[in-house]
């Protein structure tokens, strides 16, 4: 960039700022940080707030509207006009091919000329293609269009014009074979994951964790795509009170559940600051990904296996999406919901701790060389530069 000049701005156009929505924007933006100037804009519904986990790390400009439910098109027309008043961007990117983000982008475009990048990180739409003819044109569905943003119509109304963006960036090697575009898989900033920084043994104290107990790691929400279940009854045919399950993310219906069924294998923790990651990681000897084979599950890839595989920790994953490129040689894989199979590679890495070492060894490695801020940043450039030039 010549001399003296400023960086292009980029706006990054959240669909959700109270939800998980953030969790890729925040690599994206450190990665974008190194070459660009970075602006955070989105919506939050109702009381909603800045999701916790990442609240103290990100900031962002926000735009207060009524809940998901109540949203018409005349609502999601007056949060466009209201987040094109905050938007100084060059160029314009968007988080998922939604209502509130890559709606307001095409807006913006439309009235003020500016290029347009989607970013696709799920696919919002898989549920609209499992419904019948029916279930997707019925008169009750058609009363859902431009009402929440996540109801499948919707989702599908979205995907209907991710061709329009004038760049498309995707996370998976499924989701650039439906929708084009250009790969960049999720990374993590090296500099906030040093397993050298942390006592294990100090960090089970502190979250109030067994001190001898073989401890697998489960982070996220419990939605059923995610298999959680599954490592449930796995750890269950292993109960010898050596083994335990630690659970981070925020409460719904089916952890409930399975905490009401099975509190004395399951340690949770509660929703935990992003910064707190690091420690947790350092307390637990295992990651378990038990994903099933669902569309949501072979589009997404779970950002904790990079955090995971920078702290130098062993990964048990089934082989859902790209996961497993990212731990060849690296991690184990086992059959989608296969609790023995998740069982049997637990008990693997209890018996043999040096198994573990060596694993968490590689997985640091291959991680610090492909899936960092500064691996995303190049593809990211090589995208953004010339529009900004445009």
């Amino acid at each position: 960039m010549p001399s003296g000049r400023k960086a292009p701005l980029v706006s990054l156009l959240c669909s959700d700022l109270g939800r998980n929505n953030v969790i890729r924007l925040r690599p994206v933006a450190g990665a974008l940080a190194r070459n660009f100037r970075v602006q955070i804009v989105g919506p939050l519904f109702g009381n909603d707030e800045v999701f916790v986990p990442l609240r103290e790390q990100l900031q962002v400009e926000a735009v207060r509207t009524r809940p998901h439910e109540e949203m018409r098109f005349a609502d999601y027309r007056q949060l466009w006009r209201d987040i094109s008043g905050l938007v100084r961007g060059d160029v314009l990117y968007a988080f998922k091919p939604l209502l509130a983000s890559y709606g307001a982008a095409l807006y913006i475009r439309r009235h003020r000329r500016r290029p347009v990048v989607l970013d696709i990180e799920d696919w919002d739409a898989a549920p609209f293609h499992e419904l019948s003819f029916r279930g997707r044109y019925g008169r009750w569905r058609l009363k859902q269009l431009f009402r929440n943003q996540l109801d499948p119509v919707n989702a599908r109304l979205g995907e209907l014009f991710v061709s329009r963006a004038d760049r498309r960036v995707v996370a998976s090697s499924f989701l650039q074979r439906r929708y084009g575009g250009t790969r960049v898989v999720q990374g993590i900033d090296p500099t906030e994951f040093e397993p050298e920084a942390y006592d294990a043994a100090s960090e089970r104290e502190a979250f109030g964790l067994p001190p001898s107990t073989f401890l697998v790691l489960f982070a996220g929400t419990a939605w059923p795509h995610k298999g959680l279940p599954d490592l449930v009854e796995a750890l269950r045919t292993l109960r010898s009170g050596s083994v335990g399950l630690v659970i981070a993310g925020s409460l719904n219906r089916s952890l409930e559940e399975l905490l009401e069924r099975s509190g004395d294998l399951i340690t949770y923790v509660g929703v935990r600051p992003h910064s707190e990651m690091p420690r947790l990681l350092a307390a637990c000897d295992a990651v378990c990904l038990p994903q099933r084979d669902t569309p949501e599950a072979r589009a997404q890839i779970p950002a904790k296996v990079f955090e995971a595989m920078a702290m130098a920790k062993p990964v048990i994953a089934t082989p859902a999406s790209d996961l497993p490129e990212i731990l060849r040689h690296c991690g184990i894989l086992v059959p989608f919901g296969d609790s023995q199979a998740l069982a049997g590679a637990v008990r693997k890495l209890q018996g043999d701790r040096a198994l573990g070492r060596s694993l968490g060894r590689t997985a640091r490695e291959q991680c610090l060389a492909r899936y960092t801020w500064e691996a995303m940043a190049r593809p990211l450039s090589e995208i953004l530069l010339p529009l900004a030039d445009r």
